[in-house]
């Protein structure tokens, strides 16, 4: 009995730990991929940005002016899409475009969003003006920290069997407690947990925070209408592209998100709508295999309380704590180089402990609050409104 429950605490804890600490790698594998399977472009698509907006994101001034920087190879247009022309974003982005006026640039005003919910009302009004052969889809958190991003990101389009391209997102130069704990949160295993699948060919989900694609294969997968009553739209896209057997592209770039100021209320909604929606559009199976990759650490201090102190107890403490410490560690100081992480690194133990909590979160409430909406979350990841706009 004994050696079959140190089989199971091994199984549970330690290879879950393992990949965890691999995760480093894959990154780095993931990103020789890339640039591996670059080849001469011969020419560039006529490229629409489209930005969807809704208030001002901590930076928001730097992080658009950023999209105005770019060296594109090939011709471009950048469309902000909001809802209405009394969002306090209007004026910065009218103030950005006065400053380049050189560029080709616009505002769209989508209206009312009574059928759409979140972003996706902005992207489809946007769609409807755009001309390009080529989308990408740019949060207003996110900002571009090179001048040849765009060029970067979306050169894979180039080849027939890419159908979408995509990459890590991260977040960057925390300044408060909420901040730092959504920033450990996804730093710590998004770029990881997205290399893993890239490298192993297994790549089937994105991330909304940017994408690009051919307007044409937007135009085979439907369009993005019927994803307006939804949340995780970037993953359930994805799935699209990969029905059409066209590759999802890891780009070797990151989405930098400067999210400085955020309360421990905004980490609160942010990790409970991801748990929520995971939940819902996983299987119970797939969702518990998920849960329990992450429940390393707080498995192995349950055993160490419950079981004789022992070397082996000792060992199933550390392994988690040494392969969370040291893949956060090497995946920030290669690939992120993020200064903040450091003031907040001890955090990700206590996060990792509280995994628990956020994991059996769907299974007592289904709602969720989105840019300062509150909805409920269906089956499929289907989102109804809970209050009255």
């Amino acid at each position: 009995m004994l050696r079959f429950m140190e089989t199971s605490v091994l199984i549970l804890i330690v290879l879950p730990s393992l990949l965890i600490l691999f995760y480093p790698l894959c990154v780095w594998l993931a990103k020789r991929r890339f640039r591996h399977a670059r080849r001469e472009v011969d020419s560039w698509p006529d490229l629409s940005v489209i930005v969807p907006v809704r208030g001002l994101d901590d930076g928001a001034r730097e992080n658009l002016r950023s999209l105005f920087s770019q060296n594109y190879a090939g011709k471009v247009e950048i469309i902000f899409s909001l809802e209405d022309e009394q969002d306090p974003a209007v004026k910065v982005i009218r103030e950005i475009i006065a400053e380049h006026s050189e560029a080709e640039s616009r505002i769209v005003f989508s209206g009312s969003d009574k059928e759409y919910r979140g972003k996706i009302h902005n992207l489809v009004e946007a769609l409807k003006i755009s001309q390009s052969e080529a989308v990408m889809f740019v949060d207003s958190d996110v900002r571009m920290t090179s001048d040849d991003y765009l060029t970067r990101f979306v050169e894979p389009l180039g080849y027939d069997e890419v159908g979408l391209v995509t990459c890590y997102q991260a977040v960057y130069a925390a300044k408060s407690l909420g901040a730092g704990l959504i920033a450990l949160m996804i730093n710590a295993d998004l770029m990881g947990y997205f290399s893993t699948l890239f490298a192993l060919g297994r790549l089937n989900l994105a991330n909304g925070a940017i994408l690009a694609l051919r307007r044409e294969v937007v135009d085979r997968i439907g369009g993005l209408a019927d994803l307006r009553n939804t949340i995780l739209n970037d993953t359930a896209v994805a799935r699209k592209v990969a029905r059409l057997s066209k590759q999802i592209i890891l780009a070797d770039r990151v989405a930098c998100v400067y999210s400085q100021h955020s309360t421990i209320v905004d980490w609160w909604h942010q990790v409970s709508r991801w748990h929520i929606a995971m939940r819902s559009y996983m299987r119970l199976p797939e969702y518990a295999v998920y849960g329990l990759s992450r429940l390393s650490l707080l498995m192995a201090a349950v055993y160490v309380v419950i079981a004789p102190l022992t070397v082996f107890s000792i060992i199933i403490l550390t392994v988690p704590l040494l392969s969370r410490t040291v893949s956060l560690a090497l995946i920030n100081l290669f690939f992120l180089r993020d200064r903040s992480t450091w003031s907040y690194f001890g955090l990700i133990y206590l996060l990792d402990l509280g995994n628990v909590l956020f994991l059996l979160t769907p299974f007592f409430t289904r709602k969720i609050v989105w840019r300062g909406r509150s909805y409920r979350v269906g089956n499929h990841a289907t989102l109804e409104p809970l209050e009255t706009e």
